[in-house]
């Protein structure tokens, strides 16, 4: 298989090695294929399970790993293809079929089935500072809420598509923010069990008080979470970090989504464990 943007699963690396044993080198491929297809599978089953705190981990990893690695796989393509003196040593990038990672975690009862999922609202925001370099982030908008979204439903929460206010102004966010019975009635209109409310800011360290770190920035997160049938907030995680000044565009990038992924982790572990 060779790499082609098709499908959407989730992309991730594998190594394998295998012995040649009695010159049998097309044996210790097929055997160092095998291992690093299903050490693709093992990490993207790894982010699920660290994610939900499955109780079962070990039975689900023996199960997921007993079956037929093409059955998850989508593609992948090899970085290290090669012999390397009595080994035969495979690197590859796959793309693993997380809907039926979640669908076999399902059927031996790790995580809920589709149908009994939570099913989420949500809504991201952003403040970040326009002065930041062209091309650290969009001019257009960072898009969080699709980002939660795509987390979210990835580790077995239903994402509902209908926005959770007429419009998607700051003072429309500012009201929901400010008023956790208005959000529960959005929740409630939307179907969805609980609603997630979050905001990125990104400003310079000169806009807070008591700083002199004119060319660094300061990132603030939070992310909130409301049940709808009665407003009781199922956990609220923030957390603030520095973006150096001489950090670049990619790698400041990545910190802010990496920061933003931790906290939607662990609001996630809080709705499991508070939601019903």
């Amino acid at each position: 298989f060779f790499s082609g943007p098709v499908w959407a699963g989730k992309i991730v690396q594998g190594s394998g090695t295998g012995v040649i044993l009695k010159g049998d080198v097309e044996g210790a491929r097929n055997r160092a294929l095998d291992k690093a297809l299903r050490n693709a599978i093992q990490e993207s089953l790894s982010g699920i399970l660290n994610y939900t705190e499955a109780p079962d981990q070990d039975k689900a990893y023996e199960k997921i790993l007993s079956t037929d690695p093409f059955y998850y796989i989508e593609w992948y393509r090899f970085v290290l293809d090669a012999r390397v003196e009595n080994l035969y040593k495979i690197e590859l990038e796959a793309s693993v079929s997380e809907d039926k990672v979640k669908k076999r975690l399902s059927d031996i009862g790790v995580i809920p089935h589709a149908s009994e999922s939570l099913r989420l609202g949500i809504l991201i925001t952003n403040r970040i500072n326009v002065s930041l370099p062209i091309g650290m982030f969009s001019e257009a908008g960072e898009d969080f809420t699709g980002f939660a979204g795509q987390q979210f439903h990835v580790r077995g929460f239903q994402v509902m598509d209908g926005p959770l206010s007429v419009d998607n102004t700051p003072e429309s966010f500012e009201k929901l923010r400010e008023n956790n019975q208005l959000t529960a009635i959005q929740g409630r209109r939307l179907g969805v069990d609980a609603v997630v409310l979050g905001q990125v800011e990104i400003g310079k360290e000169t806009d807070r008080p008591g700083t002199d770190r004119s060319e660094n920035y300061h990132v603030e997160i939070w992310v909130r979470a409301i049940r709808s049938r009665d407003a009781a907030v199922l956990g609220l995680r923030e957390g603030d970090f520095i973006l150096e000044k001489n950090a670049s565009r990619a790698m400041s990038r990545q910190q802010v989504y990496q920061h933003f992924d931790s906290l939607l982790a662990l609001i996630g572990k809080d709705i499991y464990e508070n939601a019903k």
